[in-house]
C-alpha cells in the first residue's frame, strides 16, 4: 500500500529523499540519550557504576573496531600520528573513565532525571570556567545562549 501525495490525488510511493533526515536523526539521538540514562541508572544500581562504564567502553571499542575492520581492513584507524594517540588516550582516560563513571554514579545516587538536569548545566559551567580560568569575556548574546 503506497502513500497518497496531497498534490497528485493518486497513490504514490514514499520518497525517501524528501524525508526530514536531520530532524529524524535529532529526535532519535534525544530518545536514545534519555533511554541510556535510564539504562545506566539501572545498571549502576544493579552492579556498580564502574562496572557499567567498563562494559560500555568495552562494547563501544569492540563495535568501533569491527566497523573499522570491515571498512578499512584494520581495527585501528589509519594515518594517526603517535602524538595523536597520546592525546586520545589522555582524553579517553579523563572523559570516559573519570567523567562517565562519575555520571553513572550520579545516576545511581540521584536518578536519571536529576542527573540529566545537572548535566544540562555544562554549557553554563563551561562558559564560567572560560571566564575564570581563561580570561574570556563572552558578550551578551553568548550569555543569552
Amino acid at each position: 500500500m503506497g502513500l497518497s501525495h496531497p498534490d497528485s490525488g493518486e497513490d504514490a510511493h514514499l520518497d525517501w529523499a524528501r524525508l526530514p533526515w536531520g530532524e529524524l536523526a535529532a529526535l532519535t539521538a534525544a530518545l536514545l540519550w534519555s533511554g541510556t540514562s535510564v539504562f545506566f541508572t539501572a545498571a549502576g544500581r544493579g552492579s556498580s557504576p564502574l562496572a557499567a562504564n567498563t562494559f560500555k567502553v568495552s562494547a563501544a571499542t569492540l563495535l568501533f573496531s569491527a566497523v573499522l575492520l570491515l571498512r578499512q581492513g584494520s581495527p585501528l584507524p589509519g594515518g594517526v600520528q603517535p602524538m595523536d594517540w597520546l592525546w586520545l588516550a589522555l582524553s579517553g582516560g579523563v572523559g570516559l573513565s573519570l567523567g562517565d563513571s562519575s555520571l553513572f554514579l550520579s545516576f545511581a545516587a540521584i536518578g536519571p532525571r536529576r542527573g540529566m538536569l545537572l548535566m544540562s548545566l555544562s554549557p553554563v559551567l563551561g562558559a564560567l570556567g572560560g571566564v575564570v580560568f581563561l580570561g574570556e569575556r563572552p558578550g551578551l548574546w553568548a550569555w543569552a545562549g
